[in-house]
């Protein structure tokens, strides 16, 4: 780095008053070019590649389903299990949830009741997990458990209506005999 020294006024040999660097700005300004040029590539790398996402993805074909076939496809066989009932419960009727699945503690029990609140909507609908304490008050039973659990005996007054068998799990509906 070349450093100019600019004489003093008085002709001595005193140290300058100031210092001037040649090309500081130059370098200022190149520097911003370079960071300049930095964002704008990054941004056109970004368009291109949320560009490429975009078209790949298969919007039109998820659009030409209907969205309970589209979820029913993309949820586990509980969610499957409940669209399926959907159609075929009586909608004033009370749905009582033994949820017997071991994976997700509390975790799984929020689950299994807000996909059983939603999907299953206007029924109202109760969850328990202990299978002692199921209530003759609801029209349907459903008892959803894992594959390592026994299968719940059908209790006084409920008949099996059906069984849905599925790779972590089992869900079994039943209806209330008089219902």
């Amino acid at each position: 780095m070349q450093v100019r020294q600019q004489p003093a006024l008085d002709g001595e040999d005193r140290a300058p008053a100031e210092t001037v660097i040649p090309n500081a700005e130059s370098r200022s300004s190149r520097l911003r070019r370079v960071a300049t040029l930095f964002v704008y590539t990054w941004a056109v790398y970004t368009l291109i590649q949320g560009g490429s996402l975009l078209v790949r993805e298969p919007y039109l074909d998820n659009l030409r389903v209907a969205p309970r076939a589209a979820q029913g496809a993309a949820g586990d066989g509980y969610a499957e299990t409940l669209i399926k009932l959907e159609r075929t419960l009586p909608a004033q009727a009370r749905v009582q949830l033994v949820w017997r699945r071991s994976d997700g503690g509390v975790v799984g029990f929020w689950y299994g009741y807000f996909w059983a609140t939603y999907w299953l909507y206007p029924r109202q609908v109760d969850i328990i997990t202990d299978p002692a304490s199921i209530d003759s008050a609801h029209g349907i039973l459903l008892d959803v458990r894992s594959r390592e659990k026994a299968e719940l005996a059908a209790p006084p007054g409920y008949t099996i209506s059906a069984t849905y068998p599925y790779a972590d799990q089992v869900v079994t509906v039943f209806l209330k005999s008089n219902a």
